[in-house]
């Protein structure tokens, strides 16, 4: 059977949902789930709680497809990062960790600046967009939220070379519009099921139907 894999955070996941509120595993209610229904497809749900766009391209490249495999890809946000030592020990940075975790507080007192983010985040985007085009693997590309970075004279250069197409619709948005998941903060199921519907009816109907 075909199957659609998708990537992502806990937004992909679908964390704090009623079928796996603290735990690990991918939501029944996810979007990816309720897409892969539509698409009559199996779905493997990747979307890990705390993901940084990094380590969402290090699970793709190390992701073994098969060639029917359509990957879609809900980039995370711009304010995490992370430290890969092994396949196993992925050490997540990020700005809600600030007050317990060393090493975050650390690099946003530090490092942190949200351009050198986004840079660093498209050039992601555009390697996996690479990689998968050599593979010929369908794919989709969507972004956690809004770019919501004022770049002025960057806008230029950043449409000269990303070749990555991020479709228009965003579950922050979305989020806003329907009531919250268990912990009162995380997309509920109406947020995911209105994401997986306007994926298909804006992107992807027109090549089923």
């Amino acid at each position: 059977m075909d199957r659609l894999v998708a990537f992502g955070c806990s937004l992909t996941q679908g964390q704090c949902l009623p079928d796996n509120y603290n735990t690990d595993r991918p939501s029944k209610f996810s979007w990816p789930q309720l897409l892969s229904n539509k698409l009559n497809l199996e779905c493997i749900n990747l979307g890990k709680g705390g993901a940084s766009s990094k380590e969402i391209l290090y699970k793709i490249i190390n992701f073994d497809f098969n060639k029917n495999d359509f990957a879609v890809i809900l980039w995370s946000h711009n304010d995490r990062d992370c430290i890969i030592s092994s396949e196993n020990l992925i050490e997540q940075i990020g700005i809600w960790k600030v007050d317990y975790d060393k090493l975050s507080k650390f690099y946003f007192e530090t490092f942190y600046k949200e351009i050198n983010t986004k840079i660093q985040n498209h050039i992601y985007y555009n390697y996996c967009n690479l990689y998968l085009k050599n593979k010929k693997i369908r794919q989709l590309h969507l972004q956690a939220e809004r770019e919501n970075i004022n770049i002025n004279s960057y806008s230029e250069s950043f449409n000269k070379w990303n070749n990555v197409k991020i479709l228009n619709v965003f579950i922050s948005d979305i989020r806003q519009n329907f009531p919250l998941a268990l912990d009162n903060h995380h997309p509920g199921i109406e947020a995911h099921e209105n994401f997986a519907n306007q994926i298909f009816e804006k992107y992807i109907k027109s090549d089923y139907v």
